[in-house]
């Protein structure tokens, strides 16, 4: 697809080189080749300003969707409220928790609990408050894995994926103890 927002021939946009119209254009572009097949040259510029550009034929129903589409290019990218860093940390820790890692790994409990149990073999043990060792718990895999993370943290502070993780490793220890509590 042929550029036209940079050093066009025709001098119809001049020193659109990227700003947020230019980038505006571009994303149109790349939505009419998606839907619409890869013309040789698309021009998104008033019919006034481009009266040489033979203009796509578009169904009215196609027209009225390009419209909306272009419509909403600008409104998607430069319109949304920016979303607060705590709320964002939480949010990826909540999707990285219920996405793909349980079809890969089973259940975080159930992980865990495999986890605690090699532990376990391999002779690590946990002391409860009155002072009796214990195997460890799939909840104490949580544990172990956040303090992984705050260990880092310790030393890189700004590093997002230590605090996301640490909030799903939260939430999946959790999780482990209402399972726990379900055994006995």
């Amino acid at each position: 697809m042929k550029d036209h927002n940079d050093d066009c021939p025709r001098g119809c946009h001049p020193g659109m080189k990227g700003n947020a119209a230019a980038q505006q254009i571009a994303a149109s572009k790349a939505y009419i080749q998606e839907m619409y097949g890869s013309p040789s040259e698309v021009h998104i510029l008033p019919r006034e300003q481009c009266k040489d550009v033979r203009p796509l034929s578009l169904t009215p129903a196609a027209d009225q969707e390009l419209t909306e589409a272009l419509n909403a290019v600008g409104s998607e990218t430069h319109n949304e409220p920016e979303i607060p860093p705590r709320k964002s940390v939480l949010l990826e820790a909540i999707g990285l928790v219920t996405g793909d890692r349980n079809a890969t790994y089973g259940p975080p409990t159930q992980d865990f609990d495999r986890t605690a149990a090699a532990l376990t073999a391999m002779g690590y043990r946990r002391t409860d408050p009155g002072g009796k060792t214990l195997g460890l718990e799939p909840h104490d895999v949580a544990i172990l894995v956040m303090m992984v993370k705050i260990s880092r943290l310790m030393s890189t502070p700004d590093k997002r994926d230590s605090w996301v993780d640490i909030a799903g490793y939260a939430g999946c220890g959790y999780e482990c103890t209402i399972e726990e509590d379900q055994k006995w």
